[in-house]
């Protein structure tokens, strides 16, 4: 089910993109990337089990994996994916600077990728950055807090969470070369 729903929020999410639709882009994929790393998580039970961020998670807590799990938020799955290595330490992913140079051209793509930091850990924060500007959908939010959304806040929010799953999908297909490569 999960994979469905996974599949789900993929196909609205390029939806809402070709509709220009960024905000709404963003709050699909930010959904889309939540229940990747579910999915993820259920994939690899046992070493998530081991791994410290889920210990520190889950501490305290009674029942079963899947309860625990189901109670993990959005910047909580981005650290523990981080730790699992789901996301790779290597920046801006090259497929990334592709889609972009292809929507955007390469003058633009320059542009952007120069202002993006030069850290390691981008693609995690451009997770959060994603999973902020998604949590901006709730009213009591913009009671707390003074929020602007905007064509180019949304934009952004976007870029940023299509940055994340470019840098998952680029780890994970890293991950079964090598496999391949070691059979």
């Amino acid at each position: 089910r999960l994979s469905k729903l996974t599949l789900f929020y993929f196909k609205e999410t390029m939806i809402c993109l070709s509709g220009s639709a960024f905000f709404a882009a963003n709050v699909m994929g930010a959904a889309g990337l939540e229940s990747l790393l579910l999915v993820m998580c259920l994939a690899e039970k046992d070493a998530v089990l081991r791994a410290s961020t889920w210990k520190r998670f889950s501490k305290g807590k009674t029942g079963s994996f899947l309860t625990a799990l189901g109670k993990m938020n959005l910047d909580k799955l981005i650290e523990l994916g981080n730790e699992m290595n789901w996301f790779p330490k290597n920046g801006i992913p090259e497929s990334f600077k592709r889609n972009m140079e292809q929507h955007f051209g390469s003058k633009i793509t320059q542009e952007m990728v120069a202002r993006l930091p030069g850290v390691d850990n981008l693609p995690v924060i451009a997770g959060s950055i994603s999973r902020e500007s998604r949590n901006c959908l709730h009213p009591e939010k913009c009671l707390r807090e003074e929020i602007d959304l905007t064509q180019t806040s949304g934009i952004t929010a976007c870029l940023f969470m299509l940055l994340c799953f470019s840098a998952f999908a680029e780890a994970e297909s890293r991950k079964h070369e090598n496999a391949s490569c070691t059979s």
